[in-house]
């Protein structure tokens, strides 16, 4: 675990970049303006601060730090003390000092920032002092506020007069929790953990830090197979001490109303309102609860903490009370998420019915909790749950990776199936258990085989689809001829093959035929989703896919970063894994490098798409590009032997070999492992991907290893992405340096930096042609400077002698536009001899002779 456990001082402060950068842009602009940073305690207001002032600072500004404290909110200038006694006078009064200081501050407004820690605390003369200096001077300040504190007095004043940016800080994502999680812990969590312990603090990094410590000193902190579990745990008694001073005097129905909120919120606030809305106004006053802004007014307790402190102060018996008083109180709103609530508060109640707890159970597992789900079927089971029972079961003990006990579920499930459509759809998710939880689609086509003769049309066409993958999965030739071309009555059937035809669509590089299924296919999904609980998942995918085909990668990549950040849990993998190949193939090895192990973990813990076999091979692809051999050779060791058939784990699985010559000086048998992984995914009409790998020849010098395949299979329907790698390959295998070149647009909106670099960085050698030289290591110079983050893109046959730098390519941009020497000066803030040595670089490396052949090139509409 962390090397100082329990230690505050090494608890990682997160950064938060985004937020950070917002501000110091705010703070920076002409006219710049102030910034409130507000939120609760602990939140990370004053972190926040620091990491702005620190960014001022790195930009030369002279930070001013000020802490106000509400000990010395009535003593005059008490805020401002320190600073007085450095101020540059000899005087000793006061109002002197003062003068000295904000003359001193006021003469040079935009060289200096106030940083002021909670702001609505400062003493009255220090905010009006800190009004006239922003206000009368110009001086921009970065101010912390808590939400508990009023503004007013003159930071209102600021704030009304359109001079102060008010910013709440959001809590931490599930993202960021399981970041300064992982870091502490210098070990990675399982990947539902970061969501799990999110909710529990509300995001709040202090008490996400003290329940972390307190999982600690409790042995809590548990290494599983996925990844880290942090076990519920109870706060420090100092802590929840805290929130017991919040309520230790309200009246006798409020704190009743409390407790059954803290077994069983949130509750609508008319079923609040029912125990005594003057109960409810008591609580809502004193801050103890709070109600959510949306249609159903939710009302919970203002913070996870309370809810500690009440339940721990409750006997046995008064929370058993409180349990079923809660059970029956929300069972009687009639809305289905109660209902799932009080199941669960009555689940180990021996005369709780077992069709209440199977309806719970489906209810969990429709929201994808699948260990809630496990646990209500579970308590189901006990109380003679029948095949509904069993069936929730065994798809939620695969979810968690309980396969023993999900294997014997689907049996049990299977016997007793009611009808042959149910028989299908055990069937269906049994399948999708091997392929996928177990990798052995080999057993899943075996199994559904056997049992398909023996099914209606109609059951048939509900698992069919789905048996197409699996055999894709496998190596075979699809046939899909044996989809029945909207015939299907039934939704379920219907889904099922639209997202086949969608995924062989796109897979296949014909994009309006994918795009026309993903549509038709979202229309029918609303009621299949508890059969098919990832389809909008991969319908998702799908358009993903079709962003990549079109060449249109930035669009594909915001579309992936969005749903990974905003998507569920389940699905992490498969959009981690997509960007980490996008990275791959845009050269920036480190990033693509640690998305793609992090793709491996997730994907081993949730995978619906079969995608952990390529994520592997493509860990190792990058291992392989990044020089650690040992570990490329390792994973490629762990591929999952299924998976060794399924076309898209052949070709990362050849791209991770051929890198592997490539070190080991082995180019034509690299060449050939990249054919015959493209000729293979060619036969499984794998268009799209096979075009990516293709490039890797391409790369390596030797294009015509896989021209013959790409122009046998390119046709008016090919993606732009195919035809844009054909048309490459074509041009470098003739040597055709400026065809090659005048792709490099092309190659980089759909995401082939690595490959353009390489054309590119060739013909700024090779070409005979001094124009596409020239063109050919501007190209180098922008793409190197694109990839400024990762050092393994910034490379070039041509030698960095004959490589823009950073400034040159800056100047560059400015002379093509022919502004004058002394304007570039000026604008870049150097000096003009400065400016004239740089343009003799240009000149010199893009062999031009001055600002009209530069503006010749049409440099700024690369």
């Amino acid at each position: 675990m962390g090397a100082h456990q329990s230690d505050p001082a090494s608890w990682p402060l997160l950064a938060r970049g985004a937020l950070v950068a917002d501000i110091v842009s705010g703070v920076t602009r002409r006219p710049g303006r102030s910034q409130l940073i507000r939120g609760p305690s602990g939140i990370g207001k004053t972190t926040v601060a620091a990491h702005v002032a620190r960014t001022l600072s790195g930009r030369g500004l002279r930070v001013v730090p000020i802490v106000a404290l509400a000990e010395l909110s009535h003593v005059p200038l008490a805020a401002l003390a320190p600073l007085l006694a450095t101020a540059p006078t000899s005087e000793n009064r006061v109002d002197l000092r003062l003068q000295s200081l904000v003359t001193l501050i006021g003469a040079a407004p935009h060289e200096c920032v106030l940083v002021v820690d909670d702001a609505p605390l400062l003493d009255e003369v220090s905010a009006s002092t800190l009004y006239q200096l922003i206000r009368v001077f110009g001086v921009a300040a970065v101010m912390t506020a808590r939400d508990e504190h009023t503004i007013s007095g003159p930071l209102e004043r600021l704030h009304h007069e359109n001079l102060l940016t008010l910013i709440d800080v959001p809590p931490l994502s599930a993202v960021e929790v399981e970041e300064v999680v992982e870091r502490y812990l210098e070990k990675p969590l399982q990947p539902d953990i970061g969501a799990t312990l999110q909710r529990y603090v509300e995001g709040n990094p202090l008490y996400l830090r003290e329940i972390v410590f307190e999982a600690e000193r409790s042995g809590r902190v548990l290494a599983k197979d996925f990844g880290v579990v942090i076990e519920p745990t109870s706060l420090p008694r100092y802590w929840l001490d805290t929130f017991r001073t919040r309520i230790d005097d309200i009246r006798p129905k409020a704190r009743r109303l409390a407790q059954l909120l803290s077994v069983s919120q949130p509750w609508p606030v008319s079923l609040a309102s029912s125990i005594g809305a003057d109960a409810l106004d008591e609580l809502r006053r004193r801050a103890v609860v709070s109600i959510e802004p949306d249609e159903r007014q939710l009302v919970r307790l203002a913070h996870p903490f309370f809810t500690e402190a009440i339940v721990g102060d409750m006997s046995a018996t008064r929370r058993k009370q409180t349990v079923r008083r809660a059970a029956a109180a929300l069972r009687s709103t009639d809305i289905d998420s109660d209902r799932l609530t009080a199941a669960h508060l009555l689940l180990e109640e021996p005369d709780t019915d077992a069709r209440e707890l199977e309806w719970a159970a489906s209810f969990a597992l429709d929201a994808r909790d699948a260990a809630a789900a496990l646990r209500l079927a579970r308590a189901a089971k006990k109380r003679g749950g029948g095949f509904t029972t069993d069936f929730i079961f065994a798809i939620a003990a695969s979810a968690v990776g309980d396969v023993t006990e999900a294997e014997e579920a689907f049996e049990s499930s299977m016997s007793v199936a009611p009808s042959e459509e149910d028989r299908a759809r055990v069937l269906l998710r049994w399948g999708q258990h091997e392929a996928y939880r177990m990798h052995r689609p080999d057993l899943a086509i075996s199994r559904t085989t056997l049992h398909l003769p023996a099914l209606s049309p109609t059951a048939r066409d509900i698992v069919l689809p789905e048996l197409i993958k699996w055999r894709l999965m496998a190596g075979e030739q699809a046939i899909l001829g044996e989809l029945k071309d909207g015939t299907q009555t039934d939704a379920l059937s219907a889904v099922s093959h639209g997202l086949v035809r969608s995924m062989v669509a796109t897979m296949a590089g014909h994009s309006a035929d994918a795009t026309a299924a993903i549509s038709a296919t979202r229309a029918l999904l609303p009621p299949t989703l508890k059969d098919l609980p990832h389809a909008s998942d991969l319908l998702d995918l799908s358009e993903f896919l079709v962003s990549v085909a079109e060449g249109r990668i930035v669009d594909a990549q915001a579309f992936a970063a969005s749903h990974r950040a905003s998507g569920p849990t389940d699905a992490a993998g498969m959009w981690t894994y997509t960007l980490a190949l996008i990275h791959l193939h845009a050269g920036v090895y480190g990033k693509a490098d640690e998305l793609a192990e992090l793709a491996v973990r997730q994907l081993e813990w949730r995978d619906f798409t079969g995608l952990v076999g390529c994520a592997r091979a493509l860990s190792a692809t990058t291992a392989a590009l990044l020089g650690d051999e040992d570990r490329a050779r390792m994973r490629l060791t762990e591929l999952p032997s299924a998976s060794l058939k399924d076309a898209k784990t052949i070709l990362q699985r050849g791209e991770a070999l051929a890198w592997l010559d490539v070190s080991a000086g082995k180019r034509e048998e690299a060449a050939q492992r990249i054919r015959a992984a493209v000729k293979q995914a060619l036969l499984q009409q794998h268009e799209l991907l096979a075009a990516i790998t293709a490039t890797v020849a391409i790369r390596i010098g030797l294009p015509n290893a896989v021209l013959d395949l790409l122009e046998e299979s390119a046709s008016e329907n090919s993606a732009e992405i195919f035809r844009a790698v054909c048309h490459v390959a074509r041009a470098a295998s003739r040597s055709d340096h400026a065809v090659a070149v005048s792709m490099t647009p092309r190659l980089r909106a759909a995401g082939l930096d690595a490959l353009a670099l390489h054309i590119c960085s060739v013909a700024a050698v090779r070409s005979p042609e001094t124009m596409i030289r020239r063109k050919a290591r501007l190209f180098c110079a922008e793409l190197n400077e694109g990839a400024l983050s990762d050092a393994t893109l910034r490379r070039s046959p041509s030698g960095d002698a004959r490589l823009l730098s950073r400034r040159e390519l800056e100047i560059a941009h400015l002379a093509a536009q022919r502004i004058r020497s002394r304007h570039i000066a000026e604008q870049l803030g150097v000096s003009v001899r400065t400016v004239e040595n740089h343009l003799g670089n240009i000149y010199r490396k893009l062999e031009v002779n001055g600002r009209e052949e530069l503006a010749a090139l049409n440099i700024n509409s690369f």
